[in-house]
């Protein structure tokens, strides 16, 4: 029974560990926009829908080193900065909550750009059907014109 205590109060003490902060913490901002881009790779990955589960993992932790460059970070810093958030779970809410945002706000904006570049094919199509018919008009002009011209010039040819 009194092992059984001791043995308690250690896993108590372990589990009461503190988070203390890492030396190399990535800011909340840095951790919001590294998540941003790591679900933004993984959602690319995904729609290319790679058959083989192997290939698209190697993809994925390809262009994952190029996300953390663009970050100028690691995954060394990552995982201590991810799992000091995990612990603290507010912060770790509030980062995520944000990622969802910017996430939603790229995609809006996405969606924008391709209907803008839909209505803008439409409209160089129309306009080069529109200069299409006038192109044949001017010809045709051009041809009545030159019937008429020599017509006049030479009007009992």
């Amino acid at each position: 029974m009194k092992s059984l205590k001791y043995l308690f109060c250690i896993f108590l003490l372990i589990a009461c560990k503190s988070n203390k902060e890492p030396d190399n913490l990535l800011p909340e901002d840095a951790m919001t926009q590294l998540l941003v881009d790591l679900h933004l790779l993984e959602a690319k990955v995904n729609v290319k829908s790679i058959s083989n589960t192997d290939s698209s993992q190697f993809v994925f932790e390809h262009f994952k080193a190029d996300v953390f460059k663009k970050n100028q970070t690691d995954t060394a810093t990552f995982r201590k900065s991810y799992n000091y958030y995990v612990g603290k779970q507010e912060t770790f809410i509030k980062i995520y909550k944000q990622v969802v945002l910017s996430i939603k706000e790229i995609d809006s904006l996405e969606r924008e750009n391709e209907k803008a570049k839909n209505q803008l094919e439409m409209y160089l199509k129309s306009q080069k059907e529109r200069r299409s018919v006038k192109d044949f008009r001017k010809q045709e002009y051009q041809k009545h014109k030159s019937y008429m011209d020599r017509q006049y010039i030479y009007p009992y040819y």
